[in-house]
């Protein structure tokens, strides 16, 4: 493993960040105003020490920065490791405002950089299992999620519980739903500084009618960090504070007696098998993988910036008493969606007879920067589409977020149908032609 990566900001969160990236054989350099935090870090010998960004990006050895400074500084961090032409691993969240976090994943777009942002539940195994779990419909039709997120733990000064708990498992209730949500609501209360909330619920409604809620507080007396989903067939437990079985299932269900009479029908708890992995370091493998080989981060920009969108509306409607807050971005309809556009990018997927003029699905919410051909009639080379009986599409290198999560492609357009520029195409959407 080459030396390449600087960690910049060893404090709470950071130095574990650097003790990973170390044990990886990646580690080149850390970085921190302080230079206490520095003498105090375990490293390898060939670890160099600096004490300002601008030292950082001066080295030309480094080609990945790590930024896990206080959230407030993220952007203007992230924004001068971006414009240096480095790779960036942004810990969560990926700003404070919606207009920073745009800014930065378009830079990162227009620079060609990986941008990812440190949602570390989004690695876990019973995470990940537990997205396999709903792809293949073992719990049947979600309706319900809801997470709590409780300790007594650091207070903060520069943000809010919101800011500070919440980011993770709003990640993963998007994730889980593949959807973008509609509107959010959130109350909070702060007991400690003014206008700073301890504590914060924040309800989150979906297309389809599905509902989510988030709990958290850091003025709890015991941890607990839970997230229940609800299915028609079954209810999934995930449970990061237990030490053992940290993903459960209840067979529990509704039947409806006489057409009209709902009974609860409960089944057994039953424990499932996750591997033993640390999330952290499969999320810092990952960022050293989208590095090396140019693909889109699971939790990339965008996913960033779309939990940021959720962050950025719950905000407001603390402000406005509990307000409902629509959260979807100007054009959107409430779901992820691709942009085609014309292209003379030659396809990756040749072997359909694909040609050069064909359309070019260019960008996924949360998916980052991805590509999937569709070709236009004319450009179509029959012969070769009839050859493939599936001929199905897949976003480019099949390593997307969704892929990691058992999904399937965000969205799916068949060699045989015929879609035109400038159609905004709803995630999970599959278009065929017979």
């Amino acid at each position: 493993m080459k030396r390449n990566v600087a960690v910049v900001g060893t404090g709470y969160w950071g130095k574990n960040l650097v003790r990973v990236f170390d044990q990886l054989g990646a580690l080149h350099a850390v970085c921190d105003t302080f230079p206490g935090r520095l003498t105090s870090l375990g490293l390898s010998d060939p670890v160099r020490r600096y004490g300002g960004l601008d030292e950082v990006l001066a080295d030309p050895a480094v080609t990945s920065v790590v930024v896990a400074t206080p959230a407030a500084t993220h952007y203007e961090v992230g924004r001068a490791v971006l414009e240096a032409g480095r790779d960036v691993f942004v810990e969560k969240p990926l700003a404070l405002a919606v207009p920073q976090g745009e800014e930065l994943v378009a830079l990162a777009e227009e620079r060609d950089r990986v941008l990812m942002v440190g949602h570390i539940l989004r690695y876990h195994p019973a995470v990940l299992k537990l997205g396999e779990m709903i792809e293949s419909g073992a719990l049947g039709r979600v309706e319900y999620v809801y997470s709590n997120r409780l300790n007594m733990g650091k207070l903060r000064t520069e943000e809010n519980i919101l800011w500070s708990f919440a980011p993770h498992d709003i990640s993963v209730i998007l994730a889980l739903l593949g959807e973008q949500p509609l509107f959010v609501s959130s109350h909070g209360e702060a007991f400690l500084q003014r206008g700073i909330s301890d504590v914060t619920l924040t309800s989150i409604e979906f297309p389809n009618n599905v509902k989510a809620h988030t709990f958290v507080s850091w003025l709890h007396p015991f941890k607990e960090q839970r997230l229940v989903v609800v299915g028609s067939e079954q209810m999934a437990v995930f449970d990061d504070s237990s030490p053992a079985d940290k993903l459960v299932t209840y067979a529990h269900k509704v039947e409806w007696h006489a057409g009209k009479i709902p009974v609860a029908v409960k089944g057994e708890r039953q424990a499932v098998a996750i591997p033993a992995s640390e999330p952290l370091q499969v999320e810092c493998e990952h960022f050293l993988e989208c590095c090396l080989d140019r693909i889109p981060a699971r939790t990339d920009g965008r996913e960033g910036l779309a939990v940021l969108r959720v962050l950025a509306a719950a905000e407001e409607s603390l402000r406005q008493g509990g307000r409902m807050v629509n959260v979807r971005p100007p054009g959107g309809n409430g779901h992820g969606t691709v942009h085609l556009t014309k292209s003379e990018t030659r396809s990756q997927n040749a072997e359909v007879g694909i040609e050069e003029s064909g359309l070019r699905m260019v960008r996924s919410v949360g998916g980052g920067v991805q590509t999937l051909i569709a070709a236009p009639t004319a450009t179509r080379t029959s012969a070769a589409v009839r050859a493939k009986s599936d001929c199905r599409l897949q976003i480019a290198d099949c390593r997307s977020a969704g892929a990691e999560l058992g999904q399937q492609t965000r969205a799916f357009v068949h060699p045989t149908a015929v879609v035109e520029a400038d159609v905004v195409i709803g995630e999970g959407t599959k278009v065929w032609h017979w």
